[in-house]
């Protein structure tokens, strides 16, 4: 499934969840007609996801992108949530990031962003979603310190975290255990903790003694340690929070990425007029179907993307001298895709990928119907072998 088919699909489920049609879910799975039971289980599971994450009003990746590009400390609160979706839900944050320095480590001068993944209570994220969802935290912890990726996973329960995840420790602070299969499951991840260890961990007394193990400096043997209290060689500065917000990074990056989604607005969204509460719901909520209800769409999230997206061809369609040279000698597509993307505002992250994907509809929207108002073709590249894709406008 291509990236349009799956925006449209996760567009259809979040409008009309399992009421969706199922000839169009046929129709952008690619299944035959007698396959609907295939289809209303796709359209169910998809339903429970969409759901789940998915708000076309959010910019939270696009910011986090940004946020980690700029060296900030980035804090995602999942603390609402257990099991699989704070699995899901992270799991996409670190795969975002991982393709993001992947696809840079190839370039000549790669951007990577160097990242340290911190998880609190990772026995929640990690302990109950099962083996099906930890792809992500796998791949990172394997494959992620060529790619300037690193984790510290903090948990009371390193029994209930997979081998696979364990055993990619490099660094270990371990403290006072009551559980067998914790003490099992560390000795199983790293051989260096050995029985003797394990009943001294078990037996300790003394809050904040523990063991380090480390295999960086050649020095790969546990030692004893003691961690002081963090709260009480420190207070906090407000306790009360009496005193006014700060100014801080996060105000900041709201005020560029509103601007931006304000900017990209051809019509400022409406905003309905105070109503007095009898007419509003309050104590005597008016009756379905009188004059005094709101649009039903007054409460649907505003689709960012959607936003960005309609703008940008409005821009690349009102540039008389661009839409000039379409028509007379044709365009190639990654001209097009060049000018949508410099339309589309920097505070996207994958401005490029957006843009590709954009050009169908620029086409369609501006001229009309391929193969009815315009056509592609390739034609010979004026440097070097090889063809490249020209679009052309009949």
């Amino acid at each position: 499934m291509n990236d349009a088919d799956w925006r449209t699909l996760v567009d259809e489920i979040f409008t009309n969840g399992n009421a969706t049609d199922v000839q169009t879910i046929n129709h952008l799975l690619r299944l035959n007609p007698n396959q609907e039971a295939e289809a209303v289980a796709a359209r169910s599971n998809m339903t429970r996801i969409v759901r789940m994450l998915h708000d076309p009003s959010s910019q939270m990746m696009d910011m986090l992108i940004a946020s980690l590009k700029e060296g900030k400390i980035c804090v995602i609160d999942i603390s609402q949530m257990r099991g699989t979706p704070a699995l899901v839900l992270s799991g996409l944050l670190l795969q975002r990031v991982f393709d993001h320095n992947q696809e840079e480590f190839t370039k000549a001068t790669p951007e990577t962003i160097p990242t340290l993944a911190v998880v609190e209570e990772a026995q929640s994220v990690l302990g109950s979603g099962g083996s099906s969802g930890e792809g992500p935290y796998v791949a990172w912890v394997k494959e992620g310190r060529k790619y300037d990726l690193g984790a510290v996973l903090i948990t009371q329960q390193p029994g209930s975290i997979s081998h696979e995840i364990l055993s990619q420790g490099d660094n270990w602070f371990i403290f006072h255990l009551l559980s067998a299969g914790d003490l099992v499951s560390v000795k199983k991840a790293n051989a260096h903790f050995s029985d003797d260890i394990l009943s001294t961990l078990l037996n300790e007394p003394i809050p904040g003694h523990g063991v380090f193990w480390s295999s960086a400096g050649g020095k790969s043997y546990p030692i004893p340690l003691r961690v002081l209290s963090f709260e009480q060689a420190y207070s906090a500065r407000d306790p009360q929070y009496n005193l006014p917000a700060g100014k801080t990074f996060s105000q900041e990056l709201k005020g560029r990425f509103q601007a931006a989604i304000s900017a990209s607005r051809t019509k400022p969204p409406s905003t309905p007029e105070a109503k007095p509460e009898s007419q509003t719901g309050g104590l005597f909520p008016a009756e379905a179907g009188s004059d005094t209800d709101d649009d039903s769409t007054a409460d649907t999230p505003e689709d960012v993307l959607a936003t960005y997206s309609k703008a940008a061809i409005e821009k690349v369609a009102g540039d008389t001298q661009f839409m000039q040279r379409m028509r007379s000698n044709g365009m190639p597509w990654k001209g097009v895709v060049t000018a949508l993307e410099e339309a589309l505002p920097d505070v996207l992250d994958d401005r490029n990928n957006i843009a590709y994907q954009l050009v169908p509809q620029f086409l369609q929207d501006t001229f009309g119907e391929q193969d009815t108002a315009w056509e592609t073709e390739r034609r010979p590249r004026k440097s070097g072998s090889g063809t490249t894709t020209w679009i052309v406008i009949k």
